[in-house]
């Protein structure tokens, strides 16, 4: 990720997940439109099948499909290096907050992504989890993403 940030060259990035099942155009314009009309300064995926709690809340703070102003990231590419594999959504919200932007949810109500016990089987999979919510841990503790999320909830716009 680290590189592609790198060779960007556009206003914009677009981050989506490889696996999503049943992603269409109208989804991507729908996460693409609010930051190029400039209503947002990032907006993030709620997939149908994001944990309920998330759609409780109002919104998936891990979510791999964001579209965001590259100046929101550019100056701090070189902190990239030192995250952990799943660190990144985490690390990308602390900077969301750090700079009071504007995030916008988009709902995908026609998009799911696939369990890791489906892509990989059973144990593999829920080890997968476990690895997964042990880097979120590496970069913050369980009560700093509870914060992380309760400010992003304040940070969001409410055009949605």
């Amino acid at each position: 990720m680290a590189k592609g940030f790198e060779l960007a060259t556009g206003s914009h990035i677009l981050l989506v997940d490889a696996d999503l099942i049943g992603l269409n155009s109208d989804d991507l314009t729908a996460l693409i439109n609010p930051v190029v009309t400039g209503s947002t300064d990032i907006s993030i995926s709620l997939r149908r099948n994001a944990p309920r709690l998330w759609h409780w809340v109002g919104i998936d703070y891990i979510s791999g499909e964001r579209c965001m102003k590259a100046s929101l990231v550019a100056p701090y590419l070189d902190q990239l290096q030192g995250l952990p594999k799943f660190g990144f959504e985490v690390w990308l919200n602390d900077l969301c907050i750090a700079q009071s932007a504007r995030i916008s949810v988009v709902l995908w109500d026609g998009v799911i992504s696939p369990s890791k016990a489906t892509k990989m089987g059973c144990l593999k999979g829920v080890l997968a989890d476990f690895g997964m919510i042990g880097d979120l841990f590496r970069k913050e503790t369980p009560w700093q993403l509870v914060k992380q999320i309760w400010k992003m909830e304040k940070l969001k716009t409410r055009t949605q």
